[in-house]
């Protein structure tokens, strides 16, 4: 092993003049005079070339810059000199992070953590590198090791938010950016990613004052999109609308703000302004796959145009089994359809649905198991045992049955009638029901439920209708038109034994090829991607459905898409009749109703009833045969 050759030592008056130079250029890098503090510590290594600090600040100096090679050069140097100087390693981990040499810089930050293991700084250091390279999950234990010694480290929170949001832990990325905000009050970033982490917990009632305070700290055209995102999700659609206006006013060339703005004026029924916008939307980005699918789906392309002619060469250069190619594919799914070429469309349908499907884990077998579970705990005996159970308002109306069963198209027709509001989609019925753990993650339900006292159905029903009735409260009717539900019936009759229940019903054939060739936001629908799966589910819930007609009989009033476009009038009011509402002629007119509508049927509903969907899955030939060969195994529907 070689000796190192020590540095020459200076005498006093060298030492003294070193010592004056060096302070002469820290005075100007802090002034901001970069050149002029390069200059002398580059004449301090003249007289002492192993100068650690002269080294070590030269290369911050020539990092600010933009000279990262040199930056990294001298402080090396540096670290040759003291090899145990922390903030030597601690800054040349960040110019190596900075030109996206991580495994480097975490080597420099790991090294550093070893000098001075309990120092925040190197721990956020650290997670930050960690979050670059994608291991999220890693980097939360470092921000939080920092937060351990600095609990006032702003920065560390936010940053262990934002490892939260990747994880899609997004209420524990919201607890983290609520403590970042209580140190930096006036960081409008904070504030928004705050906003943001509560849509994505979907509490956005809130994230609305969060995001307004975002914006009056700093209005950004960005935190003006994410308060579009919070008021849509409480179904404020025009006020949606206007925060998206804003956002492109700042920024016109923000494309997401463009495409969410042509979603939201088509759930408000607005065709032509929601067309503009997807076609603004495309007009900056011409390989927009959700925007060519929002035209696709609102309106009809029996030949071919300029939108189908510009959706087929976005396809051509999507990749193949990319996310953006699902959407395209079903996009060009619903205009083969619209083009009556049918082998074409399921061609194109099957390719979406497969990229969707290889995305993600799901066993189908789970959803018998489910079943399986809520029969044996909703007996006969248990709701004879809680027949004077529950809150007895009867101003909810149940919509419930598969998704693509008529579901919209039935609350549709009943929130044209004046003394009904249709709230829409309403996920506040089972939230409570997981929170105090009587379903379960997974959706099984919690066995316990057959002994809970009746006093607890019945707060459970108040709960409800305390958050359903602030929806509307001059309505004497509210629909909640979640189709799931239908998991749900059982509970619902013991927490509102008045409350009306709907069953939306469809050829099983028919139901199944509309789900299938139709994208659904979210990973609500995973059986839907498959054809054996989603045959599955379907003979499931028929299964399930004849168990709640037969513990609740006359409880549950059946509507069957195909009866209600055969004989409008007639199940219509049999429909009102159920849910006791006397007969008013506007229901008729439902598709006249300018009310906001979500779901994928927001186009459908806007217009009278019409016969083309009845049967559609005949036309589809042999291409369904793995479908109906499931549907064949389950049960005959009554």
């Amino acid at each position: 092993m070689k000796n190192r050759t020590p540095p020459p030592q200076l005498n006093p008056a060298h030492a003294a003049h070193v010592d004056a130079l060096l302070q002469e250029g820290i005075d100007k890098q802090q002034r901001g005079e970069l050149q002029g503090a390069k200059t002398l510590y580059q004449k301090i290594l003249t007289i002492d070339p192993g100068h650690a600090d002269a080294n070590h600040l030269l290369g911050l100096t020539e990092r600010l810059m933009g000279n990262h090679q040199a930056a990294a050069k001298h402080i090396t140097c540096a670290i040759a000199t003291r090899p145990d100087e922390m903030a030597y390693y601690n800054n040349l981990g960040l110019i190596h992070r900075e030109t996206g040499q991580f495994e480097k810089a975490l080597a420099c930050y790991r090294r550093a953590g070893a000098l001075d293991p309990e120092n925040p700084a190197v721990h956020n250091n650290i997670g930050v590198v960690l979050q670059a390279q994608g291991k999220h999950a890693e980097a939360i234990p470092e921000f939080k090791r920092a937060l351990a010694n600095a609990p006032r480290y702003a920065e560390a929170h936010n940053n262990l938010g934002l490892s939260f949001l990747a994880i899609e832990d997004a209420n524990a990325a919201a607890a983290a950016f609520l403590a970042a905000t209580r140190l930096q009050p006036g960081n409008a970033n904070l504030h928004n990613n705050l906003g943001w982490a509560l849509c994505l917990a979907e509490r956005f009632d809130a994230a609305i004052p969060v995001l307004l305070k975002a914006i009056q700290l700093q209005p950004q055209a960005g935190f003006y999109s994410n308060l579009g995102r919070a008021y849509a999700g409480l179904d404020h659609i025009d006020q949606a609308i206007k925060a998206y206006h804003q956002a492109i006013a700042l920024n016109p060339g923000f494309i997401d703000a463009h495409y969410n703005l042509g979603r939201m004026l088509s759930q408000a029924g607005q065709t032509e302004p929601a067309l503009a916008a997807y076609r603004q939307t495309l007009a900056r980005d011409p390989d927009h796959s959700e925007a060519h699918r929002g035209i696709a789906n609102l309106i009809r392309h029996s030949t071919e145009n300029s939108d189908t002619e510009a959706l087929r060469a976005a396809y051509q250069r999507a990749e193949p089994g990319g996310l953006h190619r699902m959407h395209l594919a079903f996009a060009l799914g619903k205009i083969g359809e619209d083009q009556k070429a049918y082998q074409t469309a399921f061609d194109y349908v099957l390719e979406a649905n497969a990229i969707r499907r290889a995305n993600y884990a799901y066993d189908s077998t789970q959803e018998q198991v489910k079943a399986d579970r809520i029969r044996e705990i909703f007996t006969p005996a248990l709701f004879e045992k809680h027949k004077e159970t529950g809150d007895p308002d009867d101003a909810p109306i149940f919509i419930l049955g598969m998704p693509r069963s008529g579901t919209s198209l039935v609350e549709q027709i009943l929130a044209s009638h004046p003394q009904v509001h249709g709230a829409g989609e309403l996920r506040f019925l089972a939230e409570p029901m997981r929170a105090n753990g009587m379903i379960g993650d997974n959706g099984l339900m919690a066995p316990q439920i057959a002994d809970m006292p009746p006093e607890h159905f019945g707060q459970l029903g108040t709960d409800y209708l305390e958050k359903l009735h602030k929806l509307a409260p001059e309505a004497r009717f509210i629909t909640d038109k979640m189709p799931t539900n239908f998991w749900r019936i059982g509970l619902i009759k013991l927490m509102l034994p008045n409350a009306k229940i709907i069953h939306c019903r469809r050829s099983a054939a028919d139901n199944c090829l509309s789900i299938f060739k139709n994208y659904f936001a979210g990973n609500g629908l995973r059986y839907a991607y498959d054809l054996s799966e989603l045959g599955n589910y379907h003979n499931v819930y028929r299964t399930l459905m004849g168990h709640w007609h037969q513990v609740l009989p006359g409880a549950i009033h059946d509507v069957d898409y195909e009866k209600l476009v055969a004989d409008q009038e007639g199940e219509t009011r049999a429909l009102l009749a159920h849910c006791g509402l006397d007969w008013d002629p506007a229901v008729l007119d439902f598709h006249k109703n300018e009310r906001q509508v979500k779901t994928a049927s927001f186009s459908q509903v806007r217009q009278p009833i019409y016969k083309t969907s009845v049967k559609l899955a005949d036309r589809y030939g042999e291409a369904l045969n793995p479908l109906l060969e499931v549907l064949a195994e389950g049960p005959v529907d009554g």
